[in-house]
């Protein structure tokens, strides 16, 4: 799923994957919870200069939500409205992770130059 290292002041998140199918990185819930998790803990414990990377092993960061987890859903209640349903459910999951992102700390902008006092 995902590991997160921190390195001082310097968080890293890695999405992981044993094997070739796991390191597209294809958007599960599940893999969309562990990096909400991650991202949580990332959260508690930032401070004033803390930096989030992301990185993935394997061929893609991502390879998009996880088709293949929903049409399954849809397979095994026996309709294609099921398997809309879980895909519009994982939108609305990965809505959390921006969320999340959005969330964490950041540095104040420095002022615009129409902002800035006069000198002189």
């Amino acid at each position: 799923m995902c590991t997160l290292e921190k390195r001082g002041d310097l968080f890293i998140l890695t999405l992981t994957g044993d094997t070739k199918k796991d390191q597209e990185h294809r958007l599960s819930p599940q893999l969309i919870s562990s990096i909400r998790s991650a991202l949580a803990q990332v959260k508690s414990q930032a401070v004033n200069g803390s930096a989030l990377v992301t990185l993935a092993q394997g061929r893609f960061f991502s390879n998009g939500f996880d088709l293949r987890h929903a049409q399954a859903v849809g397979v095994k209640s026996g309709s294609t409205q099921a398997a809309m349903a879980e895909l519009l459910r994982m939108v609305d999951l990965f809505k959390g992770v921006v969320a999340d992102l959005l969330s964490l700390p950041c540095p104040p902008s420095p002022p615009s130059p129409d902002t800035r006092l006069p000198r002189g």
